[in-house]
């Protein structure tokens, strides 16, 4: 248990050094860089200490600092371009001043020169490959050439015969670990990547076939009623209709038209939550008032459709919540309770106050959900649902409700019974 907290504990340190994934993939290898780069130089104080290699020593503490700045620039200041560049040629320089600190040829630059080009590689864009490439070669053969040449220029820098070969398995060891630790970073990221694409692209897919689902439901929906007021001014044109036939269809007419509206309205409220983002202004709400217009207007289609209309909820009732919100939150939820209670049936809005929470419940006396139905109630899947008065509409209701809900920091959910009704029920904070 303690060395799975450490370790936990070690990589939540590790990925904030780096930067989360709000950062480049490029950012996050070159932060993981500089702190290799770093601990390596660190190591290196005592290292060359020991091995007597006083000016690599020296050199490495001077670089120490403007190294860390570096990683500095990049993490916090954001200018991991900038920041690269220098890197770059701080590498160079540093293995280039080793070279002939270090017995040049003989000691353990060249393997240093080798691991420098990857760690370039491996943070430059794909674009500068070449150019890091030919200057590694030109810089490295130079060196070659001018201690062919120039041979005494360079210090033989080995105490002994068996440091020169510690220094050498040293830094062979130390460049495998390197490489084998970028690759691994490298290659879990570009799975990680992968993976994230792949699970976009099927998230994508299936919003686009909802996407076209919606509009050929929404298509039909907006068509219907048209049609109905097409056929009933074309009646009214062209017959005498009894007074009774008239008051039939302005009830239907209007019962449509209504549907009709409250489509449009979720339709938009969901392109916003879903392209804009939510941006409501939480505060102290009173449902009454934030239900007065929904009642009013429901009341008369409960009426018309003989279902009755109950509404059990004191005037105290304060939730924190947004006005806009719990408006469209019940409108849906009673519109639904109607639109499934059969003839003669009830449909009542209560609520309970409970632990600083107000429960706000809709019930009805309708069939009730099928069990093959109640898993994808509050899914973003949008399929066509018909009432018991055969009103149709596209499915998008209580998504919008469950998504609501959570951004008023409240819970919704449902108990149901076969043959018995429906109640829905929010339960929200005590303003």
């Amino acid at each position: 248990m303690l060395l799975t907290n450490l370790t936990n504990k070690t990589l939540r340190i590790w990925n904030y050094l780096k930067g989360d994934k709000t950062f480049s993939l490029q950012s996050r290898i070159y932060n993981s860089v500089c702190l290799v780069t770093m601990a390596i130089m660190v190591y290196n104080v005592p290292f060359c200490l020991a091995l007597g290699l006083y000016d690599s020593m020296l050199v490495t503490l001077l670089l120490i600092p403007l190294q860390f700045y570096l990683y500095y620039l990049s993490r916090f200041q954001g200018k991991t371009a900038l920041s690269s560049i220098f890197l770059i040629l701080i590498i160079n320089l540093f293995f280039a001043i080793s070279f002939t600190l270090n017995s040049g040829i003989q000691g353990s630059s060249l393997l240093s020169f080798s691991i420098s080009y990857f760690l370039i590689i491996a943070i430059v864009p794909r674009r500068q490959y070449w150019f890091w490439t030919i200057a590694n070669i030109l810089l490295v053969m130079g060196l070659i050439v001018w201690e062919y040449y120039h041979p005494e220029l360079i210090n033989n820098g080995y105490p002994t015969r068996a440091d020169r070969f510690v220094d050498i398995a040293s830094t062979y060891i130390a460049t495998i670990v390197l490489t084998f630790s970028c690759l691994s970073y490298i290659i879990n990221n570009y799975n990680q990547e992968r993976i994230t694409a792949e699970q976009n692209s099927t998230v994508l897919a299936s919003l686009n076939q909802q996407k076209n689902k919606l509009i050929s439901i929404i298509s039909h929906d907006f068509n219907a009623p048209l049609n109905n007021i097409n056929s009933y001014l074309y009646v009214l044109s062209n017959r005498d209709l009894k007074l009774e036939d008239k008051k039939k269809y302005e009830s239907e007419l209007r019962r449509i038209t209504f549907d009709t509206q409250n489509l449009l309205l979720n339709l938009l409220n969901w392109s916003k939550s879903n392209m804009n983002g939510m941006n409501y202004v939480l505060e102290s709400v009173n449902v009454n008032d934030a239900m007065t217009d929904t009642l009013n207007v429901y009341q008369n289609i409960a009426s018309e459709k003989n279902v009755e209309l109950v509404y059990e909820i004191s005037d105290e009732i304060d939730v924190l919540a947004n006005f806009e919100l719990i408006e469209i939150i019940f409108r849906n939820l009673i519109s639904n309770a109607i639109k499934f209670t059969p003839e003669r049936g009830i449909v009542r809005v209560f609520s309970v106050n409970s632990n600083g929470y107000h429960t706000i419940s809709i019930s009805d006396t309708g069939q009730g959900i099928p069990p093959e139905k109640q898993a994808e109630i509050f899914t973003a899947d949008v399929t066509p649902t018909f009432g018991t008065g055969r009103e149709r509409g596209a499915g998008l209701g209580l998504k919008i409700c469950s998504e609501f809900v959570q951004y008023l920091n409240g819970e919704i959910w449902f108990t149901t019974e076969q043959g018995i009704g429906t109640t829905f029920s929010v339960k929200l904070p005590v303003a």
